[in-house]
């Protein structure tokens, strides 16, 4: 048992009730004595089973405890303690004097054992040493269980620096332990539904809700759990900052069938810039952007569906033998000419008459034509 508990040291106010808690989960027998900020007390284990606790505070004694509730008077507690004695211990002699019965005895000393776990579970100051395998003699078993004990003991718990120290806040969050199975068949009839809420989404102000606790005892009962590994605090969720940077860049691009959808009469228009300014286009600060009506067709004839060919394998199925569209390169472009001459019409002409074919002249033709020339001389 030395290697798994050390067997003296300081109080840590953080690590004190996980350690001792210890000691119960790992079936410890032995003397657990502590030394706090003002009483001196001791916490026995059997096997892991809390047996009973002893203290030097007036507040933690049997008889103060039974006067406390009403059981019995100071005067009855004065009278029996004339009577205690070696061998004859004040429970005892209780029992004889007929002030109280058996089973208020039984209740008194569950009532004395969680008082002293409660504040040996709160200092925040002080020391400890366990006694490996050694108990007191004549050692009584209480026969109390083990996380029913723990539990009443932090609802004792009046601090809410308590139970700050150890949640941090309500909104911490707790998943169901490694124990759960073993301490929920102890406490579920304590704890009721809440218990079964600790899924790892809830927080503890939201279980206080659901379960209709009061928010501080919701949150000193999850304190006992978690001491005792019924549950444990959910690790945060960490942003994932690689998934959201692949988000951005795998985002798909604004194609021109998105573009037509955010341009029709329907769709709210496009505002740039504040109004009065003038945008880098041109277009007048706050006026409604409109695409322009030649990009509308040249989407219309993009979307148009191409005529069937009656040369196609399959006249139902039209992209059948169709041959995959390319890309067009750019026409490589020439250098200038000179000038071309201005275009000027030809005047109207008419149609000469077609040629005659002539024949030799008469004889009476040429005695006029003789007669002619002779006259003009």
């Amino acid at each position: 048992m030395a290697d798994a508990f050390p067997l003296a040291g300081g109080i840590d106010p953080k690590a004190f009730p996980f350690l001792i808690a210890h000691l119960h989960r790992q079936g410890a027998t032995g003397s657990l004595k502590v030394d706090g900020p003002s009483y001196q007390k001791a916490i026995y284990f059997r096997g892991g089973r809390v047996l009973f606790g002893s203290s030097n505070d007036p507040k933690d004694q049997l008889g103060a405890i039974l006067i406390e509730s009403g059981k019995i008077s100071p005067e009855q507690l004065e009278e029996v303690n004339a009577k205690v004695g070696p061998g004859n211990p004040l429970a005892k002699v209780l029992s004889d004097s007929g002030f109280v019965n058996q089973r208020e005895l039984s209740e008194a000393a569950r009532v004395k054992v969680e008082r002293i776990l409660s504040d040996v579970l709160s200092y925040d100051t002080g020391s400890f040493e366990f006694e490996d395998g050694v108990l007191p003699k004549g050692a009584v078993d209480l026969k109390l269980s083990s996380e029913k004990l723990f539990l009443a003991a932090v609802r004792r718990v009046a601090g809410r620096n308590f139970v700050l120290r150890h949640l941090e806040g309500l909104d911490t969050v707790l998943t169901p332990g490694a124990e759960l199975g073993r301490v929920l068949g102890e406490v579920e009839t304590d704890v009721g539904p809440a218990l079964r809420l600790f899924d790892g989404h809830r927080s503890v102000k939201e279980i206080a809700a659901e379960a209709r606790l009061d928010e501080f005892d919701a949150a000193k009962a999850a304190c006992a759990l978690l001491f005792l590994g019924a549950v444990e605090k959910a690790a945060p969720d960490l942003l994932d900052l690689g998934a959201t940077v692949r988000e951005a860049v795998e985002a798909p691009a604004l194609g021109a069938a998105d573009a037509t959808l955010l341009v029709g009469d329907d769709a709210p228009p496009l505002l740039l810039g504040e109004p009065g300014s003038a945008s880098p286009d041109g277009t007048a600060a706050g006026e409604p952007m409109r695409a322009p009506a030649s990009a509308l067709m040249i989407e219309a004839e993009e979307e148009a569906e191409p005529p069937v060919s009656s040369g196609s394998p399959d006249a139902t199925r039209p992209d059948e033998g169709r041959p995959e569209p390319r890309a067009e390169a750019a026409p490589t472009p020439y250098p200038p000419g000179p000038p071309a001459a201005p275009y000027v019409p030809a005047p109207f002409e008419e149609p000469l008459p077609p040629p005659v074919a002539s024949a030799p002249p008469s004889k009476e033709d040429l005695a006029a034509l003789d007669a002619l020339l002779n006259a003009r001389n």
